[in-house]
């Protein structure tokens, strides 16, 4: 299906677009109160300490920005050393209303209806199925800050379903000269974990990088038991099962960034990331089932062997301008993701009793999934005396293909056979062009109002066998946002005191 967004939405965003510009930049009088977006000029240099004054405590405030805004609740991961030595996963779950199972599913207050995103970007590698692995790959060193952003404004539109959005800001350091961490860790049953990165920056150009390497499992037990009442009849049956299961995970990630400042008010940065991951899972499961009378009818055990690979990357570049206003500036932002998993599965039942009609059968499934997103942004934003006004625009193209091949094995002849009704293949080719304008106001020092505007064109195509159909479909969309009257939480200003010293079937492409 294709769907189209056009005309209205466009020329309120040009409108917008015409009056900001028109807006002149008004110099702040010599004695009037600085406003939150000005710098405050550089204190002059302190007089050297006289030789006897060494060792004498100096009185350091500082203050800490705000972990709330408007419409985002912003927290500060860096400094928490619960999980530094963990994944992406392990930040998450220290992040109120957010919880992240074991196998990596992510829930925000319950929902599962969530988007996670990186520096408010998509990326092929927290998509589907393959989310929880991503997240685990992810080392809790790389981030800065988690944003949980309840109610998506105009710049997200309706792409994550109308629900909230959980955003990964990573660490971006400039601060001059060099620096690096080196971490390890070990646990029991072969689990452990080790990470090195490290920043270094002199003159116009920066440099940043890390690897690291992750090796866990979960093994569990597991019973249950099950009574079924056959509505003709009103028969009972009683089941048991019983399970264990052992898995192992090995994962290596690697990335690395390179920034360029072009003069005082540009700067380009690049940026490349890579992660591999395996996964080796067996697990064994027995089922017995009696009637009425506490007679078996049926007993037996199934197995299942799974093993699997996913290979993720991504390419950035980015363009940040910072105009003459205070808090005026403009990024430009290209991002190439992708992602590739691989998986096979061997399912096999060994019966001690063999109930009437049943068919003693093995089975494998294979599972070929690939996904790339390309994304382009422009995102601009001019504070003003009332409130902040962004402009943006977004150019994307999204591919997924899916491909399950389901083959039965004659446990006794061990002919395979491919069946056809469980295998499918699926590819789906998405476009959208975006753009976005909305309006920060600020009632006061602790209230705002947010309000937006987003209109675009949404194209895609779907193709799907065994029947191979192809649809196509585009959609003309606009998208209104507005948040109510909401409060800003702030920091209170804290101060410290410091001692001063001297130093299968061909594929689908």
């Amino acid at each position: 299906m294709m769907k189209k967004e056009t005309g209205f939405g466009m020329l309120l965003l040009a409108a917008a677009a015409s009056a900001a510009a028109q807006q002149a930049v008004v110099p702040v009088p010599a004695r009037a109160p600085l406003k939150k977006e000005e710098a405050r000029p550089a204190p002059p240099p302190a007089p050297a300490s006289p030789a006897g004054d060494e060792g004498i405590a100096s009185v350091t405030v500082s203050a800490e920005r705000p972990t709330n805004r408007i419409d985002r609740q912003v927290y500060d991961v860096k400094s928490d050393v619960s999980s530094s030595n963990g994944s992406a996963a392990d930040a998450l779950n220290n992040v109120p209303s957010v919880n992240v199972d074991p196998d990596g599913a992510v829930q925000l207050r319950g929902s599962s209806n969530v988007q996670i995103l990186i520096d408010g970007k998509p990326s092929a590698m927290l998509q589907g199925d393959n989310r929880g692995a991503g997240l685990m790959s992810i080392p809790a060193e790389d981030l800065d800050s988690v944003e949980v952003i309840n109610n998506p404004g105009a710049q997200f539109g309706n792409e994550a379903g109308g629900g909230p959005i959980i955003n990964l800001v990573m660490k971006r350091t400039r601060r001059p000269g060099g620096s690096g961490v080196v971490n390890a860790n070990t646990g029991v049953e072969g689990r452990r974990n080790a990470a090195v990165s490290g920043t270094y920056n002199e003159g116009l150009w920066g440099y940043q990088g890390g690897m690291s390497y992750r090796r866990d499992g979960r093994n569990y037990d597991s019973e249950a038991v099950r009574d079924r009442i056959d509505p003709r009849d009103g028969s009972v049956s009683h089941s048991t099962q019983m399970g264990t299961s052992n898995g192992l995970n090995d994962s290596l990630s690697a990335n690395g960034g390179v920034t360029y400042n072009l003069g005082k008010n540009d700067t380009l940065v690049g940026s490349v990331t890579y992660q591999h991951r395996s996964n080796d899972n067996r697990s064994q499961d027995h089922y017995q089932t009696f009637d009425e009378s506490d007679l078996l009818v049926s007993d037996y055990v199934r197995n299942s062997m799974r093993s699997g690979t996913s290979r993720n990357y991504g390419l950035g570049a980015r363009w940040d301008h910072k105009f003459e206003a205070p808090g005026e500036n403009l990024k430009l932002d290209l991002r190439i993701t992708g992602s590739k998993n691989d998986s096979d599965s061997d399912y096999r039942n060994i019966y001690a009793v063999q109930s009437p009609g049943t068919v003693n059968s093995r089975s494998m499934q294979e599972n070929d999934t690939n996904n790339r997103i390309s994304d382009f942004t422009g995102d601009y934003e001019r504070p003003d005396d009332t409130g902040l006004l962004k402009l943006g625009y977004k150019i994307s193209q999204n591919r997924n293909s899916f491909d399950t091949i389901y083959t039965n094995i004659d446990p006794y002849t061990l002919a395979e056979s491919v069946n056809t009704i469980r295998s499918n293949r699926f590819l789906l080719k998405e476009k959208v062009y975006a753009l976005y304008a909305s309006y920060q106001l600020r009632l006061n020092e602790r209230w705002g109002v947010l309000g937006g505007l987003r209109t675009g064109i949404r194209t895609w195509t779907s193709t799907s066998s065994p029947a191979m159909c192809r649809r196509r479909t585009a959609m003309w969309t606009i998208f209104r946002a507005s948040s109510l009257p909401t409060r800003q939480a702030r920091k209170p200003i804290s101060a410290s005191a410091t001692p001063t010293a001297s130093s299968g079937p061909p594929r689908m492409t």
